[in-house]
């Protein structure tokens, strides 16, 4: 079949389409010939000024409760890991995100006053973006990309269970977004972002200093994730390095 529309998601074996009547439709790879991807962009809302912002957390121990320097290959992280020490993710299709996501095995629960840390840089970009993720046990994900023209965007992706077909399909909304300072520009140029966890808040830091927050309660049993996306003009190629998850108030399970 061909399927016209913007590719929110794709993996080897399903792809989600928003397509253009406005609904969103999974497909399984094997009965896809041929995608036809347009291109929509939505209103973005800007990013509130720093005295808006509470201040974020910087760890002293920068290593974590849980830390990896993907020193060694692992399973989770095998397909993407270089000799050099380091993960590496690359997009050469318009419209995709991709996602490569952290067993919570590796770090335990993820209470409030946890920091997850992430060192990123751009090796090739035209349009898109990297960054972090949780994703929460119905699906949704709370995300951060940055690119290496100091923009920074937050996403969210809600599940939608479909009575009919019974299969959950999924949107993705960009909740606001704004080039910041406190990203730095240029590409091979590493930048560490993080995502604190605080009280029913998620706030997003990036270099140690603050970018914004969003109110939510996510918290509990939730999974970490790696993020990769283009938009019109692809490709993206990401390198990532040295993931923590450091429990500021030591809070049992992390780690564990």
């Amino acid at each position: 079949m061909t399927v016209s529309g913007t590719v929110l998601e794709m993996t080897e074996v399903a792809v989600t389409i928003l397509t253009t009547s406005g609904s969103t439709r999974v497909y399984p790879m094997s009965s896809v010939d041929y995608i036809e991807k347009t291109q929509t962009t939505p209103a973005i809302p800007s990013i509130p000024s720093q005295d808006q912002l509470p201040s974020i957390s910087v760890p002293q121990n920068r290593s974590g409760d849980y830390s990896e320097d993907f020193s060694e290959k692992k399973n989770w992280f095998s397909s993407y890991w270089k000799s050099g020490g380091y993960v590496e993710m690359s997009l050469s299709d318009e419209n995709v995100l991709s996602t490569l996501m952290c067993p919570s095995s590796e770090y335990g629960r993820l209470e409030t006053g946890t920091i997850i840390e992430i060192d990123l840089s751009f090796v090739a970009f035209e349009e898109g973006g990297a960054g972090l993720c949780v994703s929460a046990e119905d699906g949704t994900r709370l995300g951060v990309d940055i690119n290496p023209d100091g923009w920074c965007r937050v996403w969210r992706r809600r599940p939608n269970f479909n009575t009919e077909t019974k299969q959950y399909t999924y949107r993705i909304e960009t909740i606001r977004g704004k080039e910041s300072r406190e990203i730095d520009k240029g590409l091979g140029t590493v930048n560490r972002l993080s995502l604190e966890l605080a009280d029913r808040v998620i706030l997003v830091g990036c270099n140690g200093e603050r970018l914004t927050s969003l109110n939510t309660a996510m918290s509990g049993d939730l999974t970490i994730g790696l993020t990769v996306s283009t938009y019109r003009r692809p490709p993206t190629t990401v390198r990532f390095d040295n993931l923590s998850v450091t429990s500021l108030q030591s809070s049992p399970g992390i780690g564990q």
